[in-house]
């Protein structure tokens, strides 16, 4: 993947445990992206290199910076990093913007639905922008958070609504509502009801394209409710921020030694239950290339030579992925006789 150093030009604090980084683009070699995709970061911290997928919440031709958006996660090594240390005039390193999470191509009348909880907004907010510039049709964003003060670009939704009334609508759902919070749509966490709710205020609902980006929780909501109502598949787009992994299917997987051949070196690696390839190698110090960490952007595929492997925590294996092949980030150890290669 291509690498870019960029500068910090500006630190925004969103709200009391969210950040957006600012980086300014290089004069020559530009960051290209689409509405939707995400940055990797890249960060030395106590000695150890992680690599981070944040969502841009800037848009392409419309926001002069490239802006990613980062949230505190407890215990998260990289994003409380971020928070604590992150300052104007730094340069950091970062790999190409990548993901599908994108405005659907020749789909410029079409109405859309954003769907988004807390941080899950930060992607919604670039296709919206962009949406609002580049299409005709309407827009509707339903955020939840636990309340106003942890609603992400409060400010900046409420002016671009001023600006874009008749296109524009935001449906704030609060979970845990202050006395005097107010221009709620809802309380409570969403629910079928209040899906539907929203769908029936939908001039044109055939064509309305639905993003969702947000806990499983609330996507699970979503999707379902939508495919009651008989909206098709191909008009409903989903973001995955985590890995979710069903206790029972570690069923079979204990503590092993794999063998990893990387760029003609064979190491053999110690995976601990519960912990993927990825992870140990990263643990013990392995340099692999890697990315997003959920299985969507292939960066850490490897040929199994030999041995059973499982792929745990995948939304659905990619169609992109070979019999033979697996990814790190989402593979465990059956068997003793694990050899994977890594080009």
């Amino acid at each position: 993947m291509q690498k870019y150093t960029l500068k910090v030009q500006e630190v925004v604090n969103e709200t009391g445990d969210t950040i957006t980084i600012r980086f300014k683009q290089p004069g020559l070699k530009k960051v290209k992206y689409k509405p939707g995709q995400y940055l990797t970061i890249c960060v030395n911290v106590n000695g150890r290199k992680y690599k981070r997928p944040y969502s841009i919440s800037s848009a392409p031709g419309i926001d002069s910076t490239v802006d990613v958006t980062v949230k505190r996660v407890a215990g998260g090594v990289v994003s409380n990093f971020l928070n604590d240390t992150i300052a104007e005039g730094q340069m950091m390193e970062v790999l190409e913007p990548i993901g599908d999470f994108v405005l659907s191509e020749n789909q410029s009348s079409a109405n859309l639905v954003l769907w988004g909880a807390g941080s899950g907004v930060t992607p919604l907010l670039s296709i919206l922008k962009a949406s609002l510039i580049n299409s005709i049709g309407h827009i509707s964003l339903v955020y939840c958070n636990r309340d106003h003060d942890s609603v992400i670009f409060k400010k900046m939704l409420d002016a671009i609504v001023e600006q874009n009334p008749d296109r524009l609508k935001v449906y704030y759902i609060y979970s845990k509502p202050k006395r005097e919070d107010h221009n709620i749509f809802q309380t409570g966490r969403l629910n079928k009801q209040m899906v539907h709710k929203i769908i029936e205020e939908i001039s044109d609902p055939i064509n309305t394209l639905h993003y969702i980006c947000g806990p499983k929780g609330i996507k699970e909501t979503v999707v379902n409710e939508l495919i009651s109502l008989s909206f098709p598949e191909n008009q409903i787009y989903f973001e995955n921020f985590e890995k979710t992994i069903d206790p029972k299917e570690f069923e079979g997987v204990e503590d092993r030694e794999i063998s990893i051949d990387f760029n003609g070196t064979n190491s053999m690696l110690r995976v601990e239950k519960g912990k993927s390839f990825l992870d140990a190698a990263l643990d013990s110090g392995f340099d692999l290339p890697y990315s997003c960490q959920i299985g969507t952007c292939l960066e850490c595929k490897g040929k199994i030579i030999s041995g059973d492997v499982r792929m745990l925590g995948l939304e659905k294996v990619p169609s992109e992925l070979m019999t033979d092949e697996c990814l790190l980030c989402c593979s465990h150890p059956l068997t003793d006789n694990i050899q994977i290669q890594i080009n």
